[in-house]
């Protein structure tokens, strides 16, 4: 795709016939500049990550890495591990039984679990399973920029006791989303953050305050955000190139 845009994005070529169409052949030119000025700098920059359509039982998976803690809540950090899931189920496991899950195609949307719980897997979305001290869902950055963050978290048991759901990233103190040990019911984030090559930005699922019965669901998406730099530099000195353009007179012929 990239290598599609950069040819689309290559300097105009603008043809045109000697007869009176000196102008022409200008305005031709201002039009495509601006078009490779203003379009193709941006939508070239332009990329979006998946965390449900990317997983596939490996860890990391660029740009997401799964993370399980053990001892307490939020310390020793381990990748978690590929592992044999039934139902058509491709899955990470860690210690305490923490996991992440992502439905097959044949998998039902609502599954019984040995306890009775009907677990809810909505469309597009992974299972987390915290297990006993917590897991995290990072996204790390390729190159330095601004990115869009959309997550969503819900409940996905019907015994659900509830489960704490925190952003963290880089540089920056954790924080929680919600309300602390309750059944999240469409817990949203949406936001920009600012990360540098390889920082991350992710969210942390905690269990809740009794073992058990806190699978939830989670969609994790993250596009880039507006041009960096480099990308402003080309659009200035394509809109130079029109200015200078259009204070240029035809030469008579």
């Amino acid at each position: 795709m990239r290598k599609a845009e950069f040819l689309f994005c290559s300097h105009p070529t603008v043809r045109g016939r000697s007869q009176g169409g000196t102008q022409i052949v200008l305005r031709k030119f201002v039009a495509a500049t601006i078009a490779a000025a203003v379009i193709c700098p941006a939508s070239a920059l332009a990329a979006s990550w998946n965390a449900f359509d990317l997983f596939n039982g490996t860890n990391p998976t660029a740009p997401f890495r799964y993370t399980a803690f053990s001892g307490a809540i939020g310390q020793n950090p381990t990748l978690m591990t590929a592992d044999t899931c039934p139902y058509d189920i491709t899955c990470l496991q860690g210690t305490g039984d923490a996991g992440v899950f992502k439905p097959g195609a044949a998998t039902p949307g609502a599954i019984e679990v040995d306890d009775g719980s009907i677990v809810t897997v909505p469309a597009g979305a992974l299972v987390v399973d915290p297990g006993d001290f917590g897991i995290a869902v990072f996204f790390n950055a390729p190159q330095a920029g601004t990115y869009r963050i959309k997550a969503l978290f819900d409940g996905a048991e019907t015994l659900n006791n509830g489960v704490t759901v925190a952003r963290l990233q880089s540089n920056v103190m954790s924080s929680v989303i919600g309300t602390p040990n309750t059944t999240p019911d469409n817990l949203a984030f949406n936001g920009t953050v600012t990360l540098g090559a390889n920082q991350f930005f992710g969210f942390f699922i905690g269990p809740g305050q009794a073992a058990g019965h806190d699978l939830t669901s989670m969609s994790f998406r993250v596009a880039e955000g507006v041009p960096e730099p480099g990308a402003w530099a080309l659009m200035i000195l394509g809109f130079s190139g029109v200015g200078a353009a259009l204070r240029r007179r035809a030469l008579p012929t």
